[in-house]
């Protein structure tokens, strides 16, 4: 939601912000299905030797999650992300965040994501991002958001993009900055991020009615 303190906004701040709403769901590689664990989240080893073994683990655990066996998949994805998998450990977190296979527990996916990010995950960083803009499982900090989603955008994430240029344009945490904006939904525009280039179509329209139609 739009803070009252910020004036004469754009049609195109407040049509990214219908369009971040519209987007504002975590990624998530699985569906709700909340079932019990008694899994041990801090065991990582340290030896990432055997990823031959983790990577059969991983893919047990997709071929499980495909036959709608969500407990087994997380159990063969944690056992993988222990060894160091990064997308076991990105599914792990997506089934804490979404309660798939695993209670829900956003603290534990902020966890794991961060595991994955630091392995460079972009949709484990993109996560991170959303769960410090809202503050989910963790105080809402919008500039570790823009951290993580200047990371992920440096990757070439085109919703990260779109995010950072959407922070600039509503002045989160910092003073609105239109030309910065601008700059961000372009680049994720130019790779077929729709948002973006709806964004992009409003601020166009609004150049040519002229200034008096960004005081609407």
């Amino acid at each position: 939601m739009l803070s009252r303190s910020v004036v004469r906004l754009s049609s195109a701040v407040v049509l990214a912000g219908a369009l971040l709403a519209a987007n504002s769901s975590l990624i998530a590689a699985v569906s709700a299905v909340p079932v019990s664990t008694t899994a041990i989240d801090t065991e990582l080893v340290t030896d990432h030797s055997n990823s031959a073994h983790a990577d059969r683990l991983y893919l047990a655990g997709s071929r499980a999650f495909r036959e709608g066996q969500p407990e087994r998949a997380m159990h063969d994805w944690h056992e993988a992300a222990l060894l160091g998998h990064a997308r076991a450990q990105y599914n792990v977190g997506s089934g804490y965040a979404s309660g798939t296979g695993l209670p829900k527990d956003y603290r534990r996916a902020a966890y794991w994501w961060g595991q994955a990010a630091q392995q460079g995950n972009t949709d484990a960083i993109y996560n991170l991002g959303v769960m410090n803009y809202e503050g989910r499982g963790m105080e809402r900090n919008y500039a570790k958001a823009k951290h993580w989603w200047r990371l992920a955008a440096i990757k070439g994430d085109p919703a990260s993009m779109f995010r950072l240029g959407w922070l600039a344009a509503a002045g989160e945490g910092e003073i609105i900055d239109m030309a910065e904006a601008r700059l961000w939904w372009e680049r994720s525009a130019s790779l077929g991020f729709q948002p973006a280039i709806k964004a992009l179509e409003v601020l166009q329209r609004e150049k040519a009615a002229g200034p008096a139609s960004a005081r609407r």
